[in-house]
């Protein structure tokens, strides 16, 4: 048994797992894993590189598999012929947003302050007098009809039972409290005797769930007029089916699961991990689907028809086609939605996006299935990715093993200061017959070398800065690095795409986002080997500089131009992309400590002592007693 297995990972999935060299899960994986696994929506949040995208891609692959394998789970449990005459809540007759279990007798909605319901499996028409009961909690003792709203009866909440009688002798209908019978509430029309506009039994709910008894179990409190009978009880005659014409069967072609990333890089990335884990899995194969923007739209489209399992996207594509009809959504089950705090900070596209999305998507899948929603995000400590989880998730369970920005013990990360004034070895470069390229922004502006006029110190600053990381590469021998410059393409990769074995970063500019900084130097300090980054901050980053010292609570160390990093006397031999190591010094600090751990040991068994000798008439009290 693998230490996945544990957490109720299947054994087919063993193989993946070991192709990736995971022995271990790591700690955010030990809890999502068993979260997901368990149907709660969760919030994650954990450092870069700890194995986030594996936590929700492994469980998923198991749940959408278990779900295909076994397709009655994905089939009604009222879809046969013979349990269409059987009087259960009607999943086919339902809000959205209402769930029934598999027994069709218990639903509930935990959607904020809106009202969600369903009807039963069966109208009453003709004449007789009926009764069911319901169990659950919410009310505030009023009657409505036509969205007026009368004082009756009495209030109810948890554990109380609810009968609703309908008398169509008489047209009346009236409801009692654990068996106290309240006075007629409504006197209905002749009309509702017909078959064509006959009544249904049906509960609403809001923030709250029930139980209903149609009289096929023995009521708690059962009508002793001697003529009511239960629905369940009714002649074949005075009832009305909902017709089975109506249904629509599950379709196995429809997606269960939607993977969001914010990117299409991403995409790629979470679609070939989902795949690392389906591929293994067969009878039946898991069939995964991307779409984002670059795509052959019609060769989507064609895969789209045959069937998929899991779609890996991006929102607005995503969101087009399902607008457009041509993705179906009725049997989503999950739905995942990656660097969820990158979208709500996106007022404009992908905040407005995922409102889209979830608008259109069901809160409860076809065959009654509550969906599922995970979200992971940077950190959890944002009030937008709060106010998402109030309005989009149920109860959800917050995995935080991030908490506030800090810097992996597995990253050294130092800063050179960067000062044309100073350091005019930038108007050679500039001049040189073979010179670094800069951005040609001052090539209209007029530039004077050797003064400290505002446009020549910039032009200068991105010489030197060119120089530096030239310097740098060269001083630390870097054959594998990721560097950040003010483009539109290093967010992405400063985000959590996933690329393997870089040692170094190296930021030419710093972010303007104090949060992004910590992101950008995840990139290196990965699966436990030591990485390094070098940030080439100029005068008039100084600021934003402190704002990040601030948001670490830490300085941030300085090196000189020619980039000799300090090392701690107690790293030992650090060789950035391998594992840490003891280091020379290593056994020297043991025997450091090893004098302050003894007299630690000796003062605290003299307090101990002293506390038995305070304390000796209460213990001797007590072996007398």
């Amino acid at each position: 048994m693998t230490a996945f297995e544990e957490f109720g990972i299947i054994p087919e999935l063993s193989e993946a797992i070991s192709s990736l060299n995971w022995t271990l899960p790591t700690a955010v994986q030990s809890e999502a894993i068993p979260a997901i696994l368990g149907g709660a929506d969760a919030l994650i949040a954990a450092e870069t590189g700890s194995g986030k995208t594996g936590a929700f891609c492994l469980p998923i692959a198991q749940i959408v598999w278990e779900r295909r394998k076994s397709p009655e789970s994905l089939t009604s449990s009222d879809s046969s012929e013979s349990s269409q005459h059987i009087h259960l809540l009607n999943r086919e007759d339902r809000d959205a947003s209402l769930q029934i279990d598999k027994s069709g007798l218990n639903c509930d909605a935990r959607v904020g302050k809106e009202w969600h319901g369903a009807r039963g499996k069966a109208g009453i028409h003709g004449g007789g007098a009926y009764y069911y009961e319901s169990f659950g909690y919410g009310g505030t003792g009023k009657k409505s009809y036509g969205k007026k709203f009368d004082d009756y009866g009495k209030s109810f909440t948890t554990n109380d039972v609810l009968g609703c009688f309908l008398d169509l002798d008489n047209l009346k209908i009236w409801w009692s409290k654990n068996g106290e019978q309240f006075p007629m509430a409504y006197s209905i029309d002749r009309k509702f005797k017909s078959p064509a506009t006959c009544l249904f039994p049906a509960v609403l709910c809001q923030n709250s769930g029930l139980a209903v008894n149609f009289g096929s179990a023995p009521f708690k409190y059962p009508p002793t007029d001697g003529r009511t009978v239960g629905v369940a009880s009714a002649p074949a005659g005075n009832l009305k089916w909902w017709s089975a014409e109506e249904k629509q069967s599950v379709d196995s072609t429809t997606p269960l699961c939607i993977i969001l990333e914010p990117t299409r890089e991403l995409v790629q990335q979470t679609f070939q991990n989902i795949q690392t884990f389906a591929g293994v899995l067969n009878e039946p194969k898991i069939r995964c689907v991307t779409l984002a923007a670059g795509e052959n739209m019609n060769q989507i489209l064609r895969t789209l028809e045959t069937g998929c399992d899991i779609i890996v996207g991006t929102p607005s594509r995503i969101v087009d086609l399902i607008q457009t009809g041509k993705l179906a959504t009725k049997s989503l089950q999950f739905i995942v939605i990656d660097e969820v705090d990158q979208f709500l900070a996106d007022k404009n596209g992908g905040a407005r996006q995922i409102d889209t999305l979830f608008r259109a998507l069901p809160l409860v899948a076809q065959d009654g299935t509550r969906r599922q929603v995970i979200a992971c995000s940077a950190t959890l400590h944002n009030y937008e990715v709060a106010r998402f989880a109030d309005r989009h998730m149920t109860f959800p369970q917050w995995i935080d093993l991030k908490g506030t920005d800090c810097v992996s013990s597995d990253v050294h990360h130092v800063v050179c200061h960067v000062d044309a004034s100073e350091d005019k070895q930038w108007i050679r470069a500039k001049y040189a017959p073979i010179h670094l390229e800069d951005d040609h922004v001052h090539d209209g502006d007029q530039i004077r070398a050797g003064t400290n006029d505002r446009d020549t110190i910039s032009l200068g600053t991105k010489i030197l800065k060119g120089i530096y990381v030239v310097k740098a590469i060269q001083a630390l021998q870097m054959d594998k690095a990721i560097i950040f410059c003010r483009t539109k393409q290093q967010y992405v990769v400063a985000r959590g795409l996933d690329v393997q074995g870089v040692p170094f970063v190296i930021n030419v500019t710093l972010p303007d986002d104090k949060s992004m900084y910590v992101h950008r130097i995840g990139r290196v300090g990965r699966a436990e080997r030591m990485g390094l980054s070098i940030s080439l901050v100029s005068t008039h980053e100084e600021k934003m500089l402190g704002e990040i010292e601030e948001h670490l609570g830490a300085t941030i160390s300085t090196v000189d131009s020619d980039f000799a990093v300090p090392i701690d006397e107690f790293d030992g031999k650090v060789i950035y992309g391998e594992k840490r190591s003891g280091g020379a010094n290593f056994a020297t600090h043991v025997l450091s400590l090893a004098s302050s751990a003894s007299q630690l040991a000796d003062l605290e068994t003299k307090m101990q002592l002293e506390y038995l000798r305070n304390n000796r008439h209460v213990f001797m009290a007590f072996n007398a007693l």
